[in-house]
């Protein structure tokens, strides 16, 4: 009798949320899935980097920075580890409902753009490709991705170009610490097919989380911020695909890993990741025997 009680109670506001959480903004050409964001390019992570410069382009027009590239960032939320062999993101190709918002960007931070050089673009990639393990030429099977460092923290840009040579030690550590000040994994960084200048200016499209973070350790000299108007970025997001109505296109080749051979690593993944191991085609990926937990794991040709 409770129960039924209940259910009469809550009933009308349950079926609002669903409503509300069905509404169609647009559809994706391709699957928007995070099993392998951290090993190759994702059209997620694009997806969510040019929906976020798109609107700070719209916003920055007839300012004093409305001439400096922008560089969207994205970073894969949902990737597995603690999260277990559920947590990616594995939305398929057709409609994109408002529920799928979230999915896709997991946490209410706001877009923030800051103004920095062309060493501080390759710093902050330093930084994400902390993730990585070193790996020794010639080795077998060793682990990519670093556990202690979480897949969040790594942003990724897809308006860049670039390569990581996972030979060198990581310049920071997963905490942002300059630990290897002479390490350079970031090889041949650039835009628009140029080579960055180092002291060229950008404006790069982060949350405020990033930014606060980044400007934390350069209290003497912060980024200087050129756009916080608090807007969440899921709104931006639900806003660009509502815009554009049609989206998705196959990863950019933005960047990848300096090539090793005779030189194997293994990654773990989701349960539903196998059919979508054609991002790691450059890999030459090897499905490996699923662990207990679920994950699936794979051996890539570097």
């Amino acid at each position: 009798e409770r129960n039924r009680a209940l259910r009469q109670t809550i009933g009308p506001d349950h079926r609002a949320a669903l409503a509300w959480s069905r509404q169609e903004l647009g559809t994706t050409h391709v699957a928007l899935h995070t099993y392998f964001a951290t090993s190759a390019p994702s059209a997620a992570l694009d997806l969510i980097a040019d929906a976020k410069a798109a609107h700070v382009r719209k916003r920055l027009q007839n300012t004093p920075w409305a001439d400096l590239p922008v560089i969207g960032t994205a970073a894969p939320f949902r990737s597995g580890g603690r999260g277990g062999p559920l947590n990616f993101t594995d939305i398929p190709a057709g409609p994109i409902r408002l529920r799928n918002i979230s999915d896709l960007y997991s946490f209410p931070n706001s877009v923030v753009a800051l103004a920095l050089t062309g060493a501080d673009l390759a710093d902050w990639l330093e930084q994400s490709a902390a993730l990585f393990c070193q790996i020794a030429p010639g080795s077998g099977d060793g682990p990519l991705h670093d556990s202690s460092v979480p897949a969040f923290a790594f942003d990724m840009f897809p308006d860049l170009a670039y390569a990581i040579d996972l030979s060198k030690p990581a310049r920071f550590d997963g905490d942002g610490r300059l630990v290897n000040p002479k390490a350079r994994r970031i090889v041949g960084l650039s835009h628009d097919g140029k080579p960055i200048d180092p002291a060229q200016r950008f404006v790069l499209v982060t949350n405020n989380h990033r930014a606060g973070r980044a400007n934390a350790g350069r209290k003497d000299d912060p980024f200087p911020v050129v756009l916080s108007e608090g807007i969440r970025t899921q709104d931006i997001l639900a806003d660009y695909v509502r815009t554009m109505g049609s989206v998705g296109a196959a990863p950019r080749p933005a960047w990848h890993f300096l090539p090793m051979p005779g030189t194997t690593v293994t990654i773990s993944s989701g349960a539903g990741s196998l059919p979508f191991t054609g991002d790691l085609a450059a890999y030459r990926p090897e499905p490996l025997a699923p662990d207990t937990q679920g994950f699936r794991h794979y051996r890539l040709h570097l």
